[in-house]
């Protein structure tokens, strides 16, 4: 880690990952400034303060939306660069 760090390679973005343009972006900035993806952790999720009882629509769509398309996005995206190339870790 230290020798990463010292050569400039940390990298920490922060973005709405269940949104596929912003994601998107955050892939094609990091291909411009690094060139390609070697490492990729994706790591957020949310989780509602309500029983399953007690829940609302709203809260479960977000739980999804979140948990499961935003994985899905930031995976699938930075898959593409690595695809073919036997590179990168997911």
């Amino acid at each position: 880690m230290e020798h990463i760090r010292a050569s400039g390679g940390q990298r920490r973005i922060r973005l709405r990952r269940e949104q596929a343009d912003a994601v998107q972006t955050m892939v094609d900035q990091v291909l411009a400034d690094w060139g390609r993806i070697d490492v990729l952790v994706s790591n957020s999720r949310v989780q509602p303060h309500a029983a399953l009882l007690e829940m609302d629509e709203w809260d479960w769509k977000r739980t999804l939306e979140v948990n499961l398309s935003g994985s899905f996005l930031v995976l699938q995206q930075a898959a593409w660069p690595c695809a073919g190339k036997a590179a990168g870790r997911l």
